[in-house]
Protein backbone atom coordinates (compact mmCIF):
# COMPACT_ATOMS: atom_id res chain seq x y z
CA UNK A 1 0.00 0.00 0.00
CA UNK A 2 1.49 3.37 -1.00
CA UNK A 3 2.52 5.75 1.80
CA UNK A 4 1.38 9.37 1.29
CA UNK A 5 1.05 12.37 3.61
CA UNK A 6 -2.32 13.40 5.01
CA UNK A 7 -4.68 15.91 3.42
CA UNK A 8 -3.62 18.55 5.96
CA UNK A 9 0.05 17.98 5.11
CA UNK A 10 -0.64 18.55 1.41
CA UNK A 11 -2.63 21.72 2.14
CA UNK A 12 0.29 23.06 4.15
CA UNK A 13 2.91 22.06 1.57
CA UNK A 14 1.17 23.42 -1.54
CA UNK A 15 -0.56 26.33 0.26
CA UNK A 16 -3.77 25.92 -1.74
CA UNK A 17 -7.03 24.00 -1.80
CA UNK A 18 -7.15 21.07 -4.21
CA UNK A 19 -9.69 20.37 -6.91
CA UNK A 20 -11.16 16.93 -6.20
CA UNK A 21 -12.13 14.41 -8.85
CA UNK A 22 -15.04 13.17 -6.71
CA UNK A 23 -16.68 15.88 -4.62
CA UNK A 24 -18.77 13.45 -2.59
CA UNK A 25 -18.88 14.51 1.05
CA UNK A 26 -18.05 11.11 2.54
CA UNK A 27 -15.45 10.11 -0.06
CA UNK A 28 -12.12 9.60 1.77
CA UNK A 29 -9.14 11.73 0.75
CA UNK A 30 -6.88 8.69 0.27
CA UNK A 31 -9.18 7.21 -2.39
CA UNK A 32 -9.79 10.41 -4.32
CA UNK A 33 -7.70 12.30 -6.90
CA UNK A 34 -6.57 15.77 -5.86
CA UNK A 35 -5.16 18.45 -8.17
CA UNK A 36 -3.18 21.33 -6.69
CA UNK A 37 -2.34 24.47 -8.69
CA UNK A 38 0.15 26.97 -7.26
CA UNK A 39 3.13 29.15 -8.13
CA UNK A 40 6.46 30.16 -6.62
CA UNK A 41 6.56 33.41 -8.67
CA UNK A 42 8.93 31.87 -11.22
CA UNK A 43 7.20 28.61 -12.09
CA UNK A 44 3.59 27.42 -12.13
CA UNK A 45 2.82 23.93 -10.82
CA UNK A 46 -0.04 21.54 -11.46
CA UNK A 47 0.17 18.41 -9.32
CA UNK A 48 -2.37 15.58 -9.46
CA UNK A 49 -2.17 12.96 -6.74
CA UNK A 50 -4.04 9.66 -6.35
CA UNK A 51 -2.70 8.19 -3.08
CA UNK A 52 -4.51 4.84 -3.23
CA UNK A 53 -3.17 4.14 -6.72
CA UNK A 54 0.30 5.53 -6.01
CA UNK A 55 0.00 7.97 -8.91
CA UNK A 56 1.64 11.40 -9.06
CA UNK A 57 1.62 13.74 -12.05
CA UNK A 58 3.64 16.97 -12.00
CA UNK A 59 3.59 19.67 -14.67
CA UNK A 60 5.86 22.71 -14.35
CA UNK A 61 5.73 25.77 -16.63
CA UNK A 62 7.45 29.16 -16.62
CA UNK A 63 5.17 31.86 -15.19
CA UNK A 64 5.89 34.51 -17.80
CA UNK A 65 6.07 32.45 -21.01
CA UNK A 66 3.97 29.40 -20.02
CA UNK A 67 6.74 27.28 -21.54
CA UNK A 68 6.75 23.68 -20.31
CA UNK A 69 9.77 22.97 -18.11
CA UNK A 70 8.96 19.51 -16.84
CA UNK A 71 6.32 16.80 -17.00
CA UNK A 72 6.52 13.83 -14.69
CA UNK A 73 3.83 11.13 -14.77
CA UNK A 74 4.45 8.33 -12.24
CA UNK A 75 2.18 5.32 -11.84
CA UNK A 76 3.87 3.33 -9.06
CA UNK A 77 4.94 5.70 -6.27
CA UNK A 78 5.53 3.65 -3.14
CA UNK A 79 6.30 6.57 -0.85
CA UNK A 80 5.68 10.32 -0.97
CA UNK A 81 7.68 12.13 1.72
CA UNK A 82 7.67 15.82 2.57
CA UNK A 83 11.31 16.68 3.23
CA UNK A 84 11.02 20.43 3.83
CA UNK A 85 7.91 22.54 4.39
CA UNK A 86 8.83 26.10 5.26
CA UNK A 87 7.70 29.49 4.03
CA UNK A 88 10.80 29.97 1.87
CA UNK A 89 11.71 26.33 1.21
CA UNK A 90 9.68 23.26 0.24
CA UNK A 91 10.73 19.89 -1.14
CA UNK A 92 9.52 16.30 -1.43
CA UNK A 93 11.03 12.89 -2.06
CA UNK A 94 9.19 10.30 -4.15
CA UNK A 95 10.21 6.64 -4.12
CA UNK A 96 9.36 4.16 -6.87
CA UNK A 97 10.36 0.51 -6.43
CA UNK A 98 10.22 -1.91 -9.35
CA UNK A 99 11.53 -5.46 -9.71
CA UNK A 100 14.90 -4.34 -11.07
CA UNK A 101 15.22 -0.73 -9.94
CA UNK A 102 14.78 1.60 -7.01
CA UNK A 103 14.12 5.18 -8.12
CA UNK A 104 14.08 8.35 -6.05
CA UNK A 105 12.88 11.71 -7.30
CA UNK A 106 13.74 14.78 -5.24
CA UNK A 107 11.62 17.82 -6.11
CA UNK A 108 12.10 21.37 -4.82
CA UNK A 109 9.16 23.74 -5.24
CA UNK A 110 10.56 26.77 -3.42
CA UNK A 111 12.53 28.96 -3.79
CA UNK A 112 12.83 27.64 -7.38
CA UNK A 113 11.99 24.38 -9.08
CA UNK A 114 14.57 21.61 -9.12
CA UNK A 115 14.19 17.92 -9.92
CA UNK A 116 16.81 15.25 -9.18
CA UNK A 117 16.18 11.73 -10.46
CA UNK A 118 18.27 8.80 -9.17
CA UNK A 119 18.02 5.14 -10.06
CA UNK A 120 19.70 2.15 -8.44
CA UNK A 121 19.56 -1.52 -9.18
CA UNK A 122 17.33 -3.44 -6.80
CA UNK A 123 18.77 -6.56 -5.34
CA UNK A 124 15.54 -8.25 -4.40
CA UNK A 125 16.05 -11.92 -3.75
CA UNK A 126 13.83 -14.12 -5.82
CA UNK A 127 12.82 -17.19 -3.89
CA UNK A 128 11.08 -20.27 -5.16
CA UNK A 129 8.50 -21.90 -2.96
CA UNK A 130 8.27 -25.66 -3.19
CA UNK A 131 4.97 -27.01 -2.00
CA UNK A 132 5.96 -30.65 -2.09
CA UNK A 133 9.69 -31.32 -1.59
CA UNK A 134 9.40 -34.61 -3.51
CA UNK A 135 8.47 -32.72 -6.67
CA UNK A 136 11.83 -30.97 -6.60
CA UNK A 137 13.74 -34.16 -7.48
Amino acid sequence: MPVFPSEIDFLSLFECEPTLLDNLKDYPFYYNEETYKFSNNEEDFVISISPSYGEVKLQVTKCDSKKLLSLLDLKRVEKFEIKTNKKENSSVLLTVINECTHQTIEIDFKPTFKLIFKEQKSYLKKTRTIKDPRSFY
